[in-house]
């Protein structure tokens, strides 16, 4: 860990603590939420993101109300925390990544996926790596020795950097990974503190803007079209006690998917409510492939490369994890 790492990453240490958290809450009782008659309670964490666009559509033009949920939207600064926060029982569904997902499971969590939140397009190139515009860093093999941000150690991106840089034949035990929360990767690249990041295209556009980094091609594009980005989880025994809330969750978002489909503008105002980036930028970043449903199909990818990185102890049963 260096000092932009965060006590909350999903280390191996951090995945048995998690685990015997989880052993520990197994022994509480997971009541049904809400009442017979009135709007369900309903707390949903998030990261600051375009990906978790449906939940932000859902919220502001009213589709959680039609389908009976009274959502209170909650924002995680980091991915890795959405485990312990759901096992505390201050969320009820959690957007994180594939990546938090799977890795929680496999240390004992008994969390199961309910939907996607959007699917990749390599052609969006809707996340990028950037590196520091005096660094010299060219293509993936000039990353070798130097200081990589990523906005969550065994995050998604994380996960998605080491196998790229895998694939482009670099040692990724000789890249120092660092963990920094989403919205400072600029200012971090910026001050010189890592030599580049892996981040989102919103932030992509706003550091090439400032002259602050240069891009380095090809990332995007290198992974499968439609593996999920993130994916909303919860508690197994919850979402089996809620099964028609956990409907009425993924009703309202297909909602939203169908509303953005027919009004882009409207969606992307709505999403700017919750994504705070300038309005620019959000008008510039490409529009998430979103979703409302999960299939092993979304989670095959990360279960493959988690295997491969050694995060994964055995093979996971993609069907058993969702709801």
């Amino acid at each position: 860990m260096t000092e932009f790492s965060n006590h909350f990453a999903i280390s191996r240490r951090g995945l048995m603590r998690l685990g015997a958290l989880a052993a520990g809450a197994a022994i509480l009782p997971v009541l049904p939420v809400g009442r017979a008659g009135a709007a369900t309670k309903l707390i949903v964490g998030y990261t600051e993101g375009p990906e978790f666009g449906a939940t932000y559509i859902a919220k502001e033009k009213g589709f959680f109300e039609k389908h009976g949920l009274d959502v209170s939207l909650q924002t995680i600064t980091l991915t890795s925390n959405v485990p312990a926060t759901i096992v505390s029982k201050s969320l009820e569904i959690g957007g994180t990544t594939p990546s938090v997902f799977l890795t929680a499971v496999d240390s004992g969590v008994d969390l199961v996926g309910i939907a996607a939140s959007a699917g990749h397009r390599g052609a969006d190139e809707a996340v990028g790596v950037v590196a520091g515009a005096k660094t010299g860093i060219a293509k993936p093999t000039d990353l070798a020795g130097k200081r990589f941000g990523v906005p969550g150690l065994t995050g998604a991106l994380h996960i998605m950097c080491v196998a790229w840089l895998r694939g482009q034949g670099v040692d990724t035990s000789k890249v120092d990974f660092v963990e920094i929360p989403f919205p400072q990767l600029p200012e971090v690249l910026a001050a010189g503190n890592v030599d580049a990041v892996v981040t989102i295209n919103a932030f992509v556009k706003m550091m090439v803007a400032k002259g602050t980094g240069v891009v380095i091609p090809g990332f995007a594009e290198s992974f499968p079209n439609g593996m999920a980005a993130d994916v909303y989880v919860a508690d197994r025994k919850w979402a089996g006690e809620n099964a028609e809330v956990v409907a009425s969750f993924r009703a309202a978002l297909a909602d939203a998917v169908a509303f953005a489909g027919t009004d882009q503008k409207a969606a992307r105002e709505a999403m700017g409510v919750y994504f705070k980036v300038p309005p620019e930028v959000l008008a510039a970043i490409p529009f998430p492939d979103l979703q409302s449903t999960l299939t092993t199909a979304h989670l095959k990818f990360w279960a493959d490369a988690l295997v491969d990185q050694g995060y994964l102890s055995k093979a996971p049963d993609l069907a058993h994890l969702i709801a």
